[in-house]
This record gives structure tokens, C-alpha cells and sequence, in this order.
């Protein structure tokens, strides 16, 4: 579980930087809007699935380690 929240953190951290960083060079919040959904119109359906598949894989863990706690707990 303590590994879901260091990913939840670190994407918070990255989310922050990139609009601080936008922010400071000039950028307003509806250009920032409009980079990221250009950036995500033009992502192919391959890169969603590996995205998709990256982004889930701290939960997929997540959920193995806790179900091999409660086996070794049974045994």
C-alpha cells in the first residue's frame, strides 16, 4: 500500500513541476490546457495501452503483495 502513495506523490510532484514551470515562463493555465490535450490528440492507441499498462502496474503489486501476505498469514 505504502508503494501506491509513493506513486500518487511522485505524480503529484511531476503534475506540479510541469505547471509551475509553465507558469513561470509566461504560460496561462489555457495554453498549459491546450499543450496537453494537443500532446494526448496525437497518441496512438499503442501508447495508450503501454500507458494504461505502466500506470496500473503499482496496483497490480500492490494487490500480489497483499495477497501473499494473507496466504503466508493462513499457512
Amino acid at each position: 500500500m505504502k508503494i501506491l502513495w509513493v506513486y500518487f506523490l511522485l505524480g503529484i510532484l511531476v503534475f506540479s513541476m510541469v505547471l509551475a514551470v509553465d507558469l513561470t515562463s509566461g504560460m496561462s493555465l489555457t495554453m498549459e490546457y491546450q499543450t496537453i490535450h494537443a500532446i494526448l490528440a496525437t497518441t496512438t492507441m499503442q501508447e495508450y495501452i503501454f500507458a494504461i499498462m505502466f500506470f496500473m502496474l503499482p496496483f497490480i503489486i500492490a494487490i500480489n503483495n497483499y495477497l501473499k501476505k494473507q496466504r503466508g498469514a493462513k499457512r
